[in-house]
């Protein structure tokens, strides 16, 4: 995985655009694969080898995917660098350009807001989410639960990982 991050940051520099393409639908695949864990610890990586998200890298990622994915993409970051209020007016101007959000659209926010303290934030998009069509996935789940145990609300905690078990999510490590 450090190989690869180093491969990142060594295409961003020299603008090497399809390299730097394939390494970042690298990460993107790791997304859409429900595998959150890896995708987060690829994309930690990726900033602590110096990948910086500027105006000009972001422009980038705009310019690579296109649709729900880039508002996804944008959402993500936006989030990683805790602007969450502007995360989740991304999220909620998607439909009015056209993009129709996804299960990920609102995982990535609900996430957010628990690093951030803000559980009714979160359960306000969960809500949100089902009034959409979209059921929580582990991803979903996990944040709300790790936020629930690392504030000692363990029964709370138990109850949702049993709620999740019920709609057929196994859980994640």
């Amino acid at each position: 995985m450090e190989a690869r991050c180093i491969l990142v940051q060594i295409a961003f520099l020299l603008s090497i655009l399809k390299t730097a393409n394939e390494l970042i639908h690298d990460f993107w695949v790791l997304v859409e694969a429900g595998t959150f864990d890896e995708a987060r610890k690829l994309f930690d990586k990726m900033l602590n080898y110096g990948v910086v998200i500027s105006v000009d890298s972001l422009n980038f990622l705009i310019w690579v995917f296109v649709g729900t994915l880039h508002h996804n993409i944008s959402t993500h970051i936006l989030c990683r660098l805790g602007k969450l209020k502007e995360a989740h007016s991304l999220l909620l101007e998607m439909e009015s350009k056209g993009c129709l959000p996804d299960v990920i659209s609102y995982s990535t926010p609900v996430d957010g807001y628990c690093r951030a303290g803000k559980l009714q934030m979160a359960l306000g998009l969960i809500r949100e989410m089902g009034l959409k069509g979209f059921k929580p996935n582990a991803f979903t789940y996990s944040s709300i639960i790790v936020f629930l145990c690392k504030n000692n609300q363990a029964v709370e905690a138990e109850r949702r990982l049993r709620e999740m078990m019920t709609h057929g999510i196994a859980p994640d490590n």
